[in-house]
């Protein structure tokens, strides 16, 4: 996971995340890189507040084989797509 998370946060375009993903890293090193890829310019991670998270359970429970998070990601694609 290590080399991934280096690679990934590597490439040279704007990235957006979600805290439930974020949530979801329990190595602390890879937590410690990512939290240093979440400096202003870098990764960006969307917050959900109430609202955000009723929507999320609500999408979670017509797509039961995703996680919370990937209805996370999907939550917020869909609210941020032109």
């Amino acid at each position: 996971m290590d080399e991934l998370l280096e690679l990934f946060l590597a490439i040279p375009v704007g990235m957006v995340t979600t805290d439930f993903v974020v949530e979801e890293i329990t190595d602390v090193p890879d937590k410690e890189k990512l939290a240093a890829a979440t400096m202003p310019g870098g990764l960006k991670v969307l917050s959900s507040g109430l609202a955000e998270i009723e929507s999320i359970a609500a999408i979670q429970g017509t797509h039961r084989a995703l996680s919370t998070a990937d209805c996370s990601v999907l939550f917020h694609a869909r609210r941020l797509r032109p």
